[in-house]
């Protein structure tokens, strides 16, 4: 007998602080603070979708980026909450003064 969990992915047990604090703060260190708002918005319902594709993708990624952080990137994009504590991460972190050098 199915039950409605029967598909359900693994939920994460990792935190993710770390890795929300560090991407936002490289996010606006490059200033794209506004772009990565709106494409983290956009892709926020389709969370799941996202993270399966950049599954597929890793191979290629794996140019720019780790495996350990890509892993951890995935495992990130998996649920929305994380997604929204990303962006509100880049937005407190884009609304501070910058800097200057």
């Amino acid at each position: 007998m199915f039950t409605s969990q029967a598909f359900a992915a693994p939920q994460s047990q990792r935190d993710h602080r770390a890795l929300i604090e560090t991407l936002a703060t490289r996010i606006c260190a490059r200033r794209m603070a506004a772009p990565a708002v709106l494409l983290l918005e956009s892709v926020k319902p389709l969370a799941r979708l996202t993270s399966q594709l950049l599954l597929v993708l890793s191979p290629l990624l794996a140019i720019f980026v780790s495996a350990a952080r890509m892993d951890e990137v995935i495992d990130l994009l998996q649920e929305q909450h994380n997604i929204e504590l990303l962006v509100r991460a880049i937005e407190t972190r884009a609304a501070q003064p910058a800097h200057s050098a």
